[in-house]
């Protein structure tokens, strides 16, 4: 059962030629968990877009670093069972910054 947090991608802006939607944590409604448990029985991490009423779940693929080796920010790529529902998001990424 998915239970991962829901927010909408009002609150990224999107680079359509790189296909990421970026955000900073301080732009994020506070009660928004990025980091949420996505199903009841498995530990992965991530949320679910809504992009104009397409929900797509998200994971966290990777946390960045900057060179002081404190962490930058933390990307989250598509499920496959999302890129399957709505092949125009293969390929897209989402990038939040640590502020």
């Amino acid at each position: 059962m998915l239970i991962a947090h829901k927010t909408k991608s009002t609150h990224f802006a999107f680079d359509s030629k790189q296909k990421i939607f970026v955000s900073m944590t301080s732009s994020l409604p506070r009660s928004f968990d990025f980091f949420s448990q996505i199903w009841a029985n498995a530990s992965d991490q991530g949320f679910v877009l809504d992009h104009g009423g397409v929900e797509t779940v998200f994971t966290l693929s990777q946390g960045n670093y900057d060179g002081h080796g404190d962490l930058s920010s933390w990307r989250f790529d598509p499920i496959s069972s999302s890129v399957l529902k709505n092949p125009d998001i293969k390929g897209v990424s989402v990038l939040i910054f640590n502020s």
